[in-house]
């Protein structure tokens, strides 16, 4: 594999494929670090993890043998790393202070308060703090709202996504 091909490759899996399935990279790589941290008894940060796992791959490399996706992975854990770091972060959060006012729409949240009132969730906040790059937990704090409301949104956002680019398929098809 040349430089190039292995950059591209890094680049669909870390923000494509893996996104895909498993969320926000500093969503994924913070729990791991609280994880870590816990069985540790050290504190771990979301940049540590992206280290360690390329240090891992590193190993891999050594012992002789490697497949080429050790230099793939290595390379997006590296990318990864960067996107973590606080100053990565705050650019994000610039960003997102950039978005204008959004319009609030009611949700309905999975659990039912004992009131029975449904909590109004900003939908339109947290899809720009979501596209800027937020973790779930950090909207569901900035907004006053349970992580499952900000997932259960992000779940209903990427099925209309879904549904959207079906249609424009199916239009483009005939």
């Amino acid at each position: 594999m040349f430089r190039k091909q292995i950059l591209e490759n890094a680049i669909r899996i870390v923000c494509q494929d893996r996104r895909d399935k498993y969320g926000q990279i500093e969503d994924n790589f913070g729990l791991i670090a609280d994880l870590w941290s816990s069985y540790l008894g050290a504190s771990v940060t979301a940049v540590d993890v992206a280290m360690m796992m390329g240090m891992l791959k590193m190993a891999r490399i050594k012992t002789g043998k490697y497949t080429q996706d050790n230099f793939v992975d290595l390379a997006g854990y590296a990318a990864c790393g960067a996107e973590c770091t606080p100053e990565a972060l705050q650019e994000k959060e610039r960003r997102v202070a950039d978005v204008p006012e959004p319009i609030v729409e009611p949700m309905r949240s999975p659990k039912k308060k004992k009131s029975g009132r449904k909590k109004t969730v900003d939908t339109a906040k947290i899809r720009a703090l979501h596209n800027a790059g937020w973790s779930a937990a950090k909207i569901a704090d900035e907004l006053g709202c349970s992580n499952a409301a900000v997932y259960e949104n992000l779940r209903q956002m990427r099925a209309e996504n879904e549904e959207s680019e079906e249609t424009e398929k199916e239009e483009s098809e005939t």
